[in-house]
């Protein structure tokens, strides 16, 4: 328990594999114990734009 949640497993998902939360269903039916969607950056740099178009 963390913070008052209580998560099923340690095991957790970081944010950056689903950046437009477009899978969320089917990665919570692989058992993580949580799952951050999206990017998790307060602010937009070059850097991430410039890997976004060309990856």
């Amino acid at each position: 328990m963390i913070m008052g949640l209580k998560f099923p497993n340690r095991v957790g998902l970081a944010a950056g594999l689903d950046k437009n939360a477009e899978y969320i269903t089917p990665l919570a039916k692989l058992g993580f114990g949580f799952i951050e969607v999206g990017l998790s950056h307060p602010e937009v740099s070059q850097e991430i734009v410039n890997q976004d178009l060309l990856g």
